[in-house]
């Protein structure tokens, strides 16, 4: 999920960062034009103009979702799902609150946040817990008094070894 959020994020950010470069360089590159068409015709085309700065809003939006998506990317992968969800969720829905038409490159955004919702995040470390030892490992430290006197075992083996020191 983690490495698919990411793959997703980084996707999205290129699309939606090639095609707000592109609307910006169209913009930038007739901007003598429009202005002069806009004072030429004053208020009769001022549905197209307003639809234009939507998309120049837009371009800025899809922009900023690219750096976005590929930062969301990055928090999947260090397992901060919600976090890198909730990015993603906002760098689909922003832009297409200025235009409509980016949720054509955005819906991979919107794929990778579904995905950072469902990873899981690590399991917290208990804050006071002493490590225990696997049941495996040899006893490296002598066996207390008490617990030599309760186990017949360890003093059975505590006696033999005695014997042989004191001989």
């Amino acid at each position: 999920m983690r490495f698919a959020a990411l793959v997703f994020g980084l996707i999205g950010g290129v699309l939606s960062g090639s095609l707000g470069a592109k609307w910006l360089s169209d913009c930038f590159e007739r901007r003598a034009e429009v202005e002069e068409v806009r004072q030429v015709a004053g208020g009769a085309l001022s549905n197209e103009f307003e639809q234009l700065d939507r998309r120049v809003r837009a371009a800025w939006c899809l922009i900023g979702a690219s750096i976005v998506g590929l930062v969301g990317g990055f928090l999947a992968v260090g397992r901060m799902g919600k976090a890198a969800g909730f990015l993603f969720v906002a760098a689909t829905v922003v832009p297409a609150v200025c235009a409509v038409e980016t949720l054509l490159v955005t819906f991979f955004l919107g794929g990778a946040a579904v995905l950072a919702f469902a990873i899981r995040p690590v399991p917290a470390a208990p804050r006071f817990a002493r490590p225990r030892p696997a049941q495996s490992t040899v006893r490296l430290f002598r066996t207390s008094n008490r617990e030599r006197d309760l186990n017949p075992q360890l003093r059975d083996g505590y006696d033999s070894r005695m014997e042989r020191r004191s001989r």
